[in-house]
C-alpha cells in the first residue's frame, strides 16, 4: 500500500533545525556537544529544549509540547532534531499540532520513544521521519560516515547505506521478496499506538522494528500483541535490528530471544531478515520513516534498500 507522502524540501548546509525533548530531559552537557557537532556538520542548530526538568520529563507537558508545536509551525524549518527518547512522548501526543506539520512538512530526526512522533506525523500528516542519531545521546561522538549519511538523507542526495545501489546486507530469516511502505522504529511504541489513531496502515508495509531493556518473555509478549491486533499478518515484510540489553535476569527459566524472534518470524509468514545495523547501538543505520523500499531475502543473503528520497526535488 503505497502512501501518498508530503515532503519537505531538502535541508541545506547553513540552514536552521530546531533542537526539541518531546520526552525525557537530556543531559545538557551532552546536548551542548551535541549541537557543536551539529554545527560543525554545517548546520545551525537552535535549541528549543526547556531548561525546566519534571521528573522524568523535560518540563511539564504543557511546555514540552508548545515547544514543539512553534517548531512545528516555523515556516522556514525543514528539520526537527531531537534531543533523546526516554519516556513522555505518548502523553503529549493529542496535542501535537499535526495540521501545523501538514501545512508545512518537517522530518523530525530521533529514535526510540520518538517513534511515537514520528508515526503521528506519518499516520496524521502523511509526513515521512528519519529514525536516526539524537543530539544529546548520539551526536556528541558520532562517526563522519554516519553523520555524513544523514546529512545526504537530509538534503535528498543520499546514495550509500540504506540508499545504495545494494542497501543494506542483513542475514536472510525467511525467503521472499516484497515492495512496500518502510515503517517502525522501537517496538515498545509501535505496540503503544495499537488502536490509538497515531499508528499507520501497516498493510503491505515492510516493518522495521528494534528494543532495548526488554527481557525475551517481555519481547515475546509485544509481538503476541502485533498479532492478536492482526497487524503482524498484514504486514508485506518484516526487517529485525538491534534487540539490545534483552538477557533474562540470572537463574530465571527463559526462552533464548533468537528463538522469541524465529517464532515471531514464522507467524508473520512474510519475507523476512535480521541483524539491521539500527537501534540502540552506536553507530546506527539511519532509517528513513514512510517511503517505499525493497526487501529481498534469499536463502544466503538479505538486502533492503529505499527506492524513495526523503525530500522533494526542488
Amino acid at each position: 500500500m503505497a502512501i501518498s507522502l508530503r515532503k519537505p524540501g531538502p535541508t541545506q548546509h547553513g540552514e536552521r533545525v530546531a533542537i526539541v525533548a518531546p520526552g525525557s530531559h537530556p543531559p545538557l552537557q551532552e546536548l551542548k556537544a551535541g549541537m557543536q557537532r551539529l554545527e560543525k556538520a554545517g548546520l545551525i542548530p537552535e535549541n528549543r529544549v526547556g531548561a525546566d526538568q519534571y521528573g522524568y520529563l523535560s518540563g511539564r507537558d504543557a511546555d514540552r509540547v508548545n515547544a514543539l508545536n512553534r517548531a512545528l509551525t516555523s515556516p522556514d524549518l525543514k528539520t526537527i532534531f531531537c534531543a533523546r527518547g526516554g519516556f513522555g512522548t505518548t502523553r503529549i501526543l493529542d496535542r501535537v499540532d499535526f495540521a501545523a506539520l501538514a501545512a508545512s512538512p518537517k522530518l523530525i530526526v530521533g529514535y526510540s520513544d520518538i517513534t511515537a512522533l514520528q508515526l503521528g506525523a506519518l499516520s496524521v500528516a502523511a509526513v515521512p521521519s528519519l529514525s536516526a542519531a539524537m543530539v544529546a545521546v548520539d551526536w556528541p561522538a558520532i562517526a563522519e560516515p554516519e553523520a555524513g549519511l544523514i546529512l545526504s538523507i537530509l538534503n535528498g542526495t543520499a546514495d550509500t547505506g540504506i540508499y545504495g545501489e545494494s542497501g543494506i546486507a542483513m542475514k536472510p530469516a525467511r525467503a521472499g521478496a516484497v515492495t512496500g511502505p518502510l515503517v517502525g522504529g522501537n517496538l515498545t511504541m509501535v505496540c503503544r499506538l495499537i488502536g490509538t489513531p497515531y499508528l499507520p496502515d501497516l498493510s503491505e508495509c515492510i516493518l522495521f522494528l528494534e528494543e532495548v531493556g526488554e527481557a525475551p518473555y517481555r519481547i515475546d509478549g509485544l509481538f503476541s500483541q502485533l498479532h492478536l491486533s492482526g497487524i503482524l499478518e498484514k504486514i508485506g515484510g518484516l526487517v529485525l535490528g538491534a534487540f539490545t540489553d534483552a538477557a533474562a535476569k540470572p537463574g530465571q527459566a527463559s526462552l533464548e530471544l533468537d528463538d522469541v524472534l524465529a517464532h515471531w518470524v514464522d507467524v508473520a509468514g512474510v519475507p523476512a531478515a535480521s541483524g539491521l545495523p539500527y537501534g540502540h547501538i552506536s553507530p546506527k543505520q539511519p532509517i528513513p520513516i514512510g517511503v517505499e523500499a525493497e526487501l529481498v531475502v534469499h536463502q544466503g543473503d538479505a538486502s533492503l534498500r529505499a527506492t524513495e528520497q526523503l525530500t522533494i526535488r526542488l
